[in-house]
């Protein structure tokens, strides 16, 4: 089908939280009961592959005050976070994350999160 429309999943790890199915005339039934539904807190623009960041701390509040991604450096104005995302032990790989809403000087808004086993910050989704 050419034609496709998003529906959520309920599942913690956001890049399996989303599926596209072929469209039809029909609306689409809400998966997540909207007292819990996470969309006002998430990006429209999720990468499928988080993209790897280089992140500078701010030495008072641990929390990211700049970022560095596709060699263009960016200083954080407003850090809200962090919100823990963690899949269960049955899952092959679990993860837990860190995740952070950012604003930089320059207006972009961004979600960027820690891995909190290696230590490695990533970009996840864009805010447009």
């Amino acid at each position: 089908q050419a034609v496709t429309q998003g529906r959520l999943l309920p599942d913690a790890q956001p890049e399996l939280a989303e599926v596209f199915e072929p469209w039809n005339a029909e609306p689409a039934q809400f998966s997540i009961p909207p007292e819990h539904d996470p969309v006002g807190m998430r990006p429209w623009r999720l990468f499928k592959v988080p993209r790897p960041v280089q992140v500078q701390l701010d030495p008072h509040t641990g929390t990211p005050c700049a970022l560095t991604w596709k060699n263009q450096h960016a200083e954080v104005g407003l850090c809200v976070g962090p919100e823990r995302i963690a899949t269960g032990w049955w899952r092959a790989s679990m993860i837990r994350r860190d995740y952070y809403r950012l604003e930089t000087t320059s207006g972009q808004r961004l979600w960027l999160f820690q891995d909190v086993q290696r230590s490695r910050w990533y970009l996840h989704g864009l805010f447009e």
